[in-house]
């Protein structure tokens, strides 16, 4: 058996590089993958815990704003000790296109999320998830005090936390290619992406009640700190590759590298113009797209829709727009299960899977966004919006999937791309809505709907005819040829 001396120095633990790597070899010749420890009692697990309260805490910092924006530009009333009812006018007299510019802001950082994948390859994808999320939490922390020298400071201040939040968020394509387990990837996935749903859901009535007792500003210290601690956490704890972390085990490394990417990050070229020019990248793209373009309204605009529609309290808001996340928080981890149990157990191929799920997520969503705005019904509405979230969140974890599917070594910067795309939906959706939504009235919003069903429709066809989640040409052929040339490099060496 001819072995590729080139790929043994993923280890860096020492003695260990040769015995690890001829296990693993002789495993994939005899078709055995390598046992690991129990789930609850490996790293991986703690990896996966680490990943799902990164994404928890991002998101709360992405959404909390939505609440906040409420209650810094709406009247506010408070009933004192004596039972009377005090009026308060708003602290910013923002107008619609303003608050679409405020919520739009930081989506407009994520443009340039393909850096991660550079910083990814340059030091490793934990460090660069960790370091930019860490910088990304104290601006946000700083929001309130940057609030009091000018909107435009504050407008800059979100932009630049989306830069370094899109940038760590790109990197975490790296650690998963690395750390998770091809056959356990949708599952672990699934688990890790419930996160952003869960804090959608409980990020609502917390930040709600927050501004309502607190104050609007807490909620920045609170979203801001919350992920500060996190990445501290994060840095400590989790390292770039199995290989470098002492306190894996021996069988637990053995497994993970047997299913996982462990070419040196040093090596690895991107062939950027071959990804460019694949149509199913720009599939990709215009599936992320059309995701954000979904996302946007259900999760950014619902708290104003419930608002105008209802004229409730902004803690009684909070609540009411957190009810269409719950769903997906039971949901999504059995998604996952089913997209494994799909491909291991019944061999169907990965974007056979994926292309039915994402085709089906969005026609399914196209058509109630029809019918919540031809009901004429909040109640009606909201339970379409429970239902368009659900197959929603089936795209959200698929779009993810296809980038480490597509290219698993080059997944960082499918990952910085697909964010690109879905950054011109944030601010796409804002500038559109504020200039549909004027008065605040329910026609208004019906009308949103009804370009949301379409936007969903076409993204549907575009993914049908050119998407794909099969390992692309493009990305082995770099590395390939590189291994080939060390390979023949250390031989000859070896008999000299």
């Amino acid at each position: 058996m001819a072995v590729d001396r080139a790929k043994i120095r993923f280890s860096n633990i020492p003695g260990q590089e040769d015995d690890t790597f001829l296990e693993n070899q002789t495993n994939k010749e005899a078709g055995k993958i390598p046992q690991p420890y129990p789930l609850w009692w490996s790293k991986r697990f703690l990896i996966l815990i680490l990943l799902f309260l990164g994404y928890f805490f991002s998101v709360l910092v992405k959404v909390s704003v939505n609440i906040a924006i409420i209650e810094m530009t709406g009247n506010k009333t408070h009933i004192n000790a004596e039972n009377e009812t005090i009026y308060k006018p708003p602290d910013f007299n923002w107008d619609s296109k303003e608050i679409g510019i405020v919520l739009s802001s930081q989506s407009c950082g994520y443009f340039f999320s393909i850096l991660g994948g550079y910083f990814a390859t340059k030091f490793g994808g934990s460090i660069a998830y960790g370091w930019f999320t860490m910088v990304m939490s104290l601006i946000i922390i700083m929001n309130p005090i940057i609030l009091q020298w000018s909107f435009h400071a504050f407008i800059a201040s979100r932009v630049l936390a989306g830069l370094f939040d899109g940038i760590g968020y790109a990197s975490t394509a790296e650690v998963f290619s690395r750390w998770i387990p091809t056959r356990e990837r949708s599952r672990f996935m699934a688990i890790i992406f419930t996160g952003v749903y869960i804090s959608v859901a409980v990020s609502y009535p917390i930040c709600g009640y927050v501004a309502y007792y607190c104050g609007w500003q807490m909620i920045f210290y609170l979203a801001g700190g919350s992920c500060f601690i996190w990445s501290v956490i994060w840095l400590i704890i989790v390292r770039n590759e199995p290989s470098e972390d002492k306190l894996i085990s021996k069988e637990e490394l053995s497994y993970i590298l047997n299913e996982t990417e462990t070419s040196p990050r040093n090596e690895i070229i991107h062939p950027y113009k071959e990804i460019f020019k694949s149509p199913p990248v720009w599939a990709l793209g215009v599936a992320k797209f059309t995701y954000g373009i979904g996302f946007s309204i259900i999760v950014t605009y619902l708290p104003q829709y419930v608002r105008d529609i209802t004229k409730r309290e902004i803690n009684e808001v909070g609540v009411i727009a957190s009810i269409p996340n719950f769903i997906c928080i039971v949901m999504t981890p059995i998604v996952g299960a089913i997209i494994d149990y799909l491909q291991n157990n019944h061999n169907l191929k990965p974007s056979r899977v994926h292309k039915i799920l994402m085709t089906f997520g969005y026609a399914t969503g196209s058509i109630l966004f029809v019918v919540a705005a031809l009901g004429n019904n909040f109640i009606l509405s909201m339970t379409c919006f429970v239902l368009i979230k659900l197959f929603l969140s089936f795209n959200f974890l698929i779009v993810q999937l296809i980038c480490l599917y597509m290219a698993p070594r080059h997944s960082s910067i499918l990952l910085g791309i697909s964010a690109s795309w879905y950054v011109i939906s944030h601010v796409a959706v804002p500038s559109t809505v504020g200039f549909i939504v004027v008065n605040h009235k329910l026609q208004e919003w019906n009308t949103c709907f009804l370009l949301t069903a379409g936007i969903l429709i076409v993204g549907a066809i575009v993914y049908m005819i050119f998407g794909s989640s099969e390992l692309q040409p493009w990305a082995e052929s770099n590395i390939e040829d590189k291994n080939t040339d060390l390979a023949k490099t250390e031989e000859n060496q070896c008999e000299k």
